[in-house]
């Protein structure tokens, strides 16, 4: 399981669906040259049995259909703020 930091370098159209695929509603109407989307990824906490809390990262998930297994992740940044520009 990754759990560290994971930097994808890639095209225009793959921002734009990092975005619809946390945001299927979403309508990305900008993705501005060297622009980025900042996903994080969720964590779940889990009382042990002797009553302290225990962070483990989500489950990782099937992948094999477009969108499946991006449960586990949400974005962290907003519209505009790192050069792609969305509504919804």
């Amino acid at each position: 399981h990754l759990q560290g930091s994971i930097l994808v370098v890639t095209h225009g159209e793959a921002v734009r669906t990092s975005v619809n695929l946390l945001q299927p509603e979403a309508t990305v109407y900008e993705v501005k040259h060297c622009s980025y989307a900042v996903l994080t990824k969720k964590e779940d906490s889990r009382l042990q049995q002797d009553g302290k809390q225990e962070r483990l990262l989500a489950p990782q998930r099937d992948v094999s259909a477009p969108g499946q297994g991006m449960q586990q992740w949400s974005l962290a940044c907003t519209s505009g703020s790192t050069g792609i520009s969305w509504f919804s």
